[in-house]
């Protein structure tokens, strides 16, 4: 139990940084004025890394109050199994919409700009293992789901 207590202040400290990261994008920066009196495109830009920011917080805190159920009720609970499923399925949608975004990107600026290509196929290519991540949460709630199943039956056979 230790060690999933760890891991839930890991992903609190991780949900904290990018919060204060947020923050840092909306405000410091001096672009985003620029790109809100831009054509209609930068506002598409906008929209989408909002969507994407607020669906990775969502992912983010509902795989922290799974493991907080976990802590608190036991490994096989409906309420885990329930948070980390949707953590699951939201990393999925994130790695999903931000895979799309990446690749558009990819070919729309390519005529634009060749220094932009190599990062954009890398954070392509990133944005495949938190698919893949999204994947390994849904079967984690899958097995929980099983594993619960399996407990209701002890349960009852005693």
């Amino acid at each position: 139990m230790t060690k999933i207590k760890i891991l839930l202040g890991i992903i609190l400290i991780v949900v904290l940084f990018n919060f204060f990261k947020l923050f840092y994008y909306f405000f410091n920066l001096n672009s985003l004025d620029e790109l809100l009196n831009s054509d209609t495109q930068a506002h598409f830009l906008i929209f989408v890394y909002a969507l994407t920011i607020m669906i990775f917080f969502v992912a983010q805190i509902a795989l922290s109050k799974g493991i907080w159920h976990i802590i608190s009720q036991g490994y096989f609970n409906s309420k885990s199994i329930k948070s980390i499923r949707l953590s699951g399925i939201l990393l999925l949608l994130f790695g999903i919409i931000m895979l799309i975004w990446r690749l558009y990107t990819v070919f729309y600026y390519s005529e634009y700009s060749n220094v932009l290509l190599p990062y954009n196929v890398v954070q392509a290519i990133e944005n495949g293992y938190t698919i893949i991540l999204g994947f390994g949460l849904i079967t984690i709630a899958s097995v929980l789901k099983n594993g619960l199943h399996i407990k209701s039956e002890n349960e009852l056979t005693i």
